[in-house]
């Protein structure tokens, strides 16, 4: 997409995805997983090496899109894409350093036009 919202010749098979979702009290910051298939659904774990590609996102007003936390991602391929998303937690202690969360089941996309999209079950 062109700043002005214009398609882009040559890229027409490309468009840009906002991710947002509800804040998380005590995150100091998110990552988003797009298109991983290394994530075990049910328990969050890593099963081997990413195999798609992780977003670090941070806390405050630049990572945010409506007071809500968000991403930005030009150039994404049009069609079926998803994201697992995890939290770096606080500390339980003074001492102890943030931890992430394992990472979330994941939502799937169909994006083909711009608009605003509903989670899709595969």
């Amino acid at each position: 997409m062109h700043k002005t919202g214009d398609l882009v010749e040559g890229e027409e098979d490309l468009l840009k995805i906002i991710v947002k979702w509800d804040p998380i009290r005590g995150a100091e910051g998110y990552e988003l997983c797009h298109n991983c298939n290394h994530i075990d659904e049910e328990s969050g774990a890593e099963t081997s090496a990413a195999d798609g590609r992780i977003y670090p996102v941070g806390i405050g007003a630049k990572f945010e899109c409506g007071s809500r936390p968000c991403n930005v991602m030009p150039g994404v391929p049009k069609g079926h894409n998803k994201f697992h998303l995890r939290v770096l937690l606080v500390g339980e202690t003074p001492n102890s350093s943030a931890e992430f969360s394992p990472w979330s089941k994941y939502q799937n996309f169909n994006v083909e036009e711009p608009g605003n999209f509903e989670h899709e079950e595969l």
